[in-house]
């Protein structure tokens, strides 16, 4: 089994926070392992446009070899 590690390090929670917020209303945030997800955002998208939004997030992500994953949750919430 290889381990493929990225060029760039990962930036601080409060960076990826602040990128996150930029399209995404917060409500919390969970930690992951870094094999399944760095990081989970729950919350509702602060724009209306889901499409412009993940570009966005995708754009800023890129550098840091971070994608998102956007995912709708029972109740209406939305998971980054």
């Amino acid at each position: 089994m290889q381990t493929y590690r990225c060029a760039m390090t990962l930036p601080e929670q409060d960076i990826l926070n602040s990128l996150v917020a930029r399209i995404f209303r917060i409500n919390d945030v969970t930690a992951g392992d870094g094999k399944e997800y760095t990081l989970r955002y729950r919350g509702q998208l602060a724009l209306e446009d889901s499409a412009a939004a993940y570009d966005q997030l995708a754009d800023s992500l890129r550098p840091y070899g971070l994608m998102p994953l956007f995912r709708n949750e029972k109740g209406g919430g939305q998971i980054i």
